[in-house]
């Protein structure tokens, strides 16, 4: 069987546009090389921070809260997975009305440092972290009804992603995922919030955006895994991965 990687090149080879070759790039970034150094703690702060002032929290927690109370039947079990500080997650526990269901939480991520960090700081709300491998999680089949994915995809490449996307289907009824599309204007938006910003954040900011997955590829690495999930946009930067 030809690797994933190589059938995704080859995709590329085929389908790459004049503007696709002038903004790919693959490049790893500090949340690549160094998960557990005082940058990556900077950029995962910078990365929650943007999310407030963007809208993408609210807009994202309004989501998931929609497909929850479509289900929650007195109770509901949440994961989010390579979570960081899981902003999505705390987000989605504290919009939950008191009484209006109870929520099982976990947030996990590979990365001690944020699991440490996120075990103190966030002690006095009702979720259980966990640091865990997402292609790799140690839960019985179907043990959540929601499971959450947020700005992690780019990260890895087609093959590493398939494993994800398997992994989260077998450990949930649902799974909902966010992650960067690439678009042209995407670096420069990046790069214009530097004032705002560490260094740090907007280097790894303006690389995720190069190298993240456009659509029609994210679609194409689904088709090829045979996998049950769907690929929509969400804002104007942004796609959902859902599973169907």
């Amino acid at each position: 069987m030809i690797p994933f990687e190589e059938q995704l090149a080859a995709y590329r080879q085929q389908h790459f546009g004049f503007v696709d070759r002038l903004i790919y790039r693959e490049k790893a970034e500090i949340l690549d090389l160094f998960p557990e150094s005082e940058l990556a703690a900077e950029v995962v702060r910078d990365l929650e921070a943007l999310a407030n002032a963007s809208g993408l929290k609210r807009k994202l927690t309004d989501f998931i809260l929609k497909n929850i109370r479509a289900q929650a039947a007195g109770s509901v079990s949440v994961i989010e997975v390579c979570g960081g500080s899981c902003w999505l997650l705390r987000s989605v526990t504290s919009q939950v009305d008191h009484g209006e269901f109870h929520i099982h939480a976990v947030g996990s991520d590979l990365s001690q440092r944020h699991i440490e960090t996120n075990t103190t700081a966030f002690r006095h709300m009702n979720i259980e972290w966990l640091v865990a491998d997402a292609t790799n999680l140690l839960f019985s089949n179907l043990k959540f009804d929601i499971a959450l994915n947020c700005q992690a995809l780019h990260h890895f490449p087609a093959g590493i992603v398939i494993k994800l996307l398997r992994e989260l289907k077998r450990i949930s009824k649902k799974v909902i995922i966010f992650d960067l599309r690439r678009t042209f204007y995407g670096p420069a938006l990046v790069q214009s919030l530097s004032p705002f910003y560490s260094s740090s954040f907007i280097s790894d900011g303006v690389a995720s955006h190069r190298r993240a997955y456009s659509i029609q590829e994210m679609e194409f690495i689904i088709r090829i895994a045979d996998l049950p999930y769907k690929v929509t946009p969400f804002t104007p930067v942004g796609m959902l991965v859902e599973s169907i």
